[in-house]
C-alpha cells in the first residue's frame, strides 16, 4: 500500500529519504532609502529564503544572525581585531 504525505510531510519524506538534498534560495535585495526632506539616507539589504522575507537592515551581522536564527541556528558574533591572537570559541549548550 502506497503511503500518502501532506506537502509538509513529502518534503521532510523527501529530505530524510534522499540522496538529494533540499537546496534553500538565499536572495539578498539591495535598497536604498531617503527620507522626504533627503537629509537622512540609508543603504541595506533585504534578505529572503525561498522568497520569503527574513531580515532587512544596512547591518550584514544582523542579517547573518537572522538567518541563522531562520535555519534554527542559535549563535552570537564575537568580534577580534587583526591584531589579537584567535583560538577559537568553545561551543556552549544553551
Amino acid at each position: 500500500m502506497e503511503t500518502i504525505y501532506g506537502l509538509n510531510e513529502s518534503v521532510s519524506h523527501l529530505c530524510n529519504t534522499s540522496k538529494t538534498r533540499y537546496k534553500n534560495i538565499i536572495t539578498k535585495k539591495r535598497y536604498d532609502y531617503t527620507c522626504g526632506d533627503g537629509c537622512c539616507t540609508e543603504m541595506g539589504y533585504t534578505w529572503y529564503v525561498n522568497g520569503k522575507e527574513i531580515h532587512s537592515s544596512p547591518c550584514g551581522d544582523n542579517a547573518l544572525l537572522a538567518l541563522l536564527d531562520y535555519f534554527g541556528v542559535s549563535a552570537q558574533i564575537d568580534f577580534c581585531d587583526e591584531d589579537s591572537d584567535f583560538d577559537g570559541p568553545v561551543a556552549t549548550l544553551g
